[in-house]
């Protein structure tokens, strides 16, 4: 049979021994990870030159003061509607079928691409009006751009009704 163990020992190590491992470790990652480091050395030396990394210094040092500041700024009523707003954005966009807005997106740079080639153009008689008007692609757009009066004729109709008074 075995004897019972009474006591462990604890290995004491010597702080002299610990420093010099710690030492080793550093400088096997530096060697690994070199190039990295001179990257990350040469982003340093560049924020330094434009006096970034004192100015982080600085508000480090006076954090209470710079967050007091920074809270009182934060809470102007101008910063609730540009936070709000932006959320109402946001929504907006969240709401739109990417493929409608890139074809409408689309639409309107073609439409700005020709109304630049305005330069020999003779200005229009009420004929050519009236030529025009009759085209399908100045047709469509007019559609368009009625289906969309239309469409937020109908969204603020909800909101503020508008009695027919000519029906």
């Amino acid at each position: 049979m075995a004897r019972a163990i009474t006591q462990i020992e604890k290995e004491k190590t010597n702080p002299v021994e610990e420093q010099s491992q710690a030492l080793t470790q550093v400088l096997q990652a530096v060697g690994n990870s070199s190039q990295a480091l001179i990257i990350l050395l040469d982003i340093l030396n560049e924020l330094h030159q434009a006096g970034i990394l004192e100015i982080l210094q600085g508000m480090l040092k006076n954090r209470q003061q710079v967050g007091a500041i920074a809270m009182s700024q934060l809470n102007q009523p101008t910063v609730h509607h540009l936070l709000k707003n932006g959320m109402s954005i946001l929504q907006f966009l969240g709401n739109l079928e990417p493929e409608k807005v890139e074809k409408i997106i689309h639409v309107i740079t073609h439409g700005i691409e020709r109304s630049s080639q305005l330069e020999n153009e003779k200005p229009l008689s009420f004929w050519d009006l009236t030529k025009m008007l009759r085209s399908p692609e100045v047709s469509l757009s007019i559609h368009m751009i009625f289906n969309f009066l239309r469409g937020m004729g109908e969204e603020l109709n909800r909101d503020h009704p508008v009695h027919d008074e000519g029906k």
